[in-house]
């Protein structure tokens, strides 16, 4: 090594769409695109950092499928699951970021740790399920079984080293769709774009609601990381 040279720490964050990644990237330096096969690879600096941002779709076979990609290509000293997530939690609000303290899944739960530097945040129980959770009543029967916040790929990162998942309010606890975005899912999980935007005819309100919502959350989401530090 070059004398006075900086070791970056590679970090890889793994969401479902490179969307919740467009206000983290803004912030990052050196942003290059890579090819590998999965929807979205990016990397950059951050902070001093090594980063890896992938976002392969929805749900933890998906997300497992990311990780695993990066991790065939690179050393990985730490996993962040990133992106949107809904809220249980009836005082989480819009856009407020929240950062889990562990990850409830059917199987079990297993930890999570808190970046050891960031601006104040909501913390609690993460659960991740293999569903788009879209009523308020499915909201309620989550929150009964201990969890703050719900999404739908940090039970898939299976990693032994240093896990975070840090997420973003996107819908809150006492909301409904109209919309079951689960009916539209291809055999890999991914959600079907053209299918839901055809279904979307007669339920626009929910398209509008979750794009301009994930626009405003993603922003919200990469000012925070900006202030992070593993």
């Amino acid at each position: 090594m070059v004398p006075g040279e900086r070791v970056l720490r590679m970090i890889v964050a793994v969401a479902s769409d490179g969307m919740e990644f467009a206000g983290w990237l803004r912030h990052c330096k050196g942003v290059r695109k890579l090819d590998w096969p999965v929807d979205f690879a990016w990397q950059a600096e951050w902070n001093g950092q090594a980063l890896t941002m992938v976002a392969n779709g929805a749900g933890p076979r998906l997300a497992a499928a990311g990780l695993a990609a990066a991790r065939e290509r690179e050393t990985v000293s730490a996993v962040m699951s990133i992106g949107w997530c809904g809220a249980l939690d009836p005082a989480l609000q819009l856009n407020d970021v929240f950062v889990a303290l562990g990850v409830r899944t059917e199987a079990g739960d297993r930890a999570a740790l808190a970046p050891r530097k960031m601006p104040a945040a909501r913390r609690g129980v993460l659960w991740s399920g293999d569903r788009f959770i879209r009523t308020a009543a499915e909201k309620a029967d989550l929150r009964q079984r201990g969890a703050d916040a719900v999404e739908m790929e940090a039970g898939g990162l299976r990693f032994a080293g240093s896990f975070y998942a840090v997420r973003v309010v996107s819908d809150l606890a006492t909301e409904d769709f109209a919309l079951d975005f689960n009916r539209y899912r291809d055999a890999d999980g991914r959600f079907q774009k053209a299918r839901i935007a055809l279904a979307g005819i007669r339920h626009p309100g929910d398209l509008l609601r979750m794009a301009r919502r994930g626009r405003e959350a993603a922003e919200a989401l990469g000012d925070f990381l900006a202030q992070c530090e593993l």
